[in-house]
């Protein structure tokens, strides 16, 4: 691709990444890029969805979700997009929600904003909790851009989730997830964060980059017993 069309290429993937609405037309979004050519605007469409980066209905209409928005982010990240400017176009609805479609792909039981109370009433909240029998993953969703004191700040977020998946094992009502003391599961606390930061785990806890889940979650039965868990054996 010459480097025209490649920058008229990028110009089309941020555009649909700026845009917040969950459909676009092609015309509309020749508007957004002021791209007149919609040959090219079609050509480079028909491209995201052949790599199933968005879908296309019959009306002509660009279908746009949490998981198609991630796919454009680092479509863009690879393409040399400053990351910390995409990282405002992303909320964390998205980042959670794409990471929720990622553990339903890999067979995992998924339940979103899990609340509880430990038994001296502090009040504890899961961002998701992820069954895959034995393992059942409490997961901290981290949509963080880059920032100074982040590494820091990132092995704090693992001693709270470590804090909260504790209190998850002894007082949270497992009866509402199906989950059964002494039947061999155990809990392992993970965060799931934006980009690659400069520490991979802390104390055993792993630190995922949501574009490095899957990956992660193929390898995770083989590799479970070198992360901190926590058995729910009474």
């Amino acid at each position: 691709m010459k480097p025209m069309e490649n920058n008229a290429k990028q110009v089309v993937l941020s555009s649909l990444l700026k845009y917040k609405k969950k459909s676009i037309s092609i015309e509309m979004l020749a508007g957004l890029t002021g791209i007149n050519d919609l040959d090219f605007i079609t050509y480079t469409v028909d491209d995201l969805v052949s790599n199933d980066v968005v879908t296309r209905d019959d009306y002509n209409y660009v279908n746009l979700t949490p998981k198609s928005r991630l796919k454009l982010a680092f479509l863009l990240i690879k393409a040399g997009n400053d990351i910390e400017k995409l990282c405002k176009y992303l909320d964390w609805k998205e980042f959670e929600a794409f990471t929720l479609d990622i553990l339903l792909y890999h067979e995992f039981q998924v339940y979103s904003r899990v609340r509880f109370k430990s038994s001296k009433k502090k009040r504890y909240e899961l961002d998701l909790l992820a069954i895959r029998d034995p393992i059942i993953l409490c997961i901290d969703c981290k949509h963080w851009s880059p920032r100074t004191g982040k590494k820091h700040a990132l092995k704090k977020a693992v001693e709270k989730q470590v804090e909260r998946t504790i209190a998850f094992s002894k007082d949270a009502d497992l009866s509402k997830f199906c989950i059964e003391r002494n039947d061999g599961g155990f809990l392992m606390p993970l965060l799931i964060s934006w980009l690659i930061e400069d520490i991979k785990t802390h104390q055993n806890v792993p630190i995922v980059p949501i574009f490095q889940l899957s990956f992660f979650l193929n390898q995770l039965d083989v590799y479970v017993n070198e992360f901190k868990i926590i058995s729910l054996n009474k």
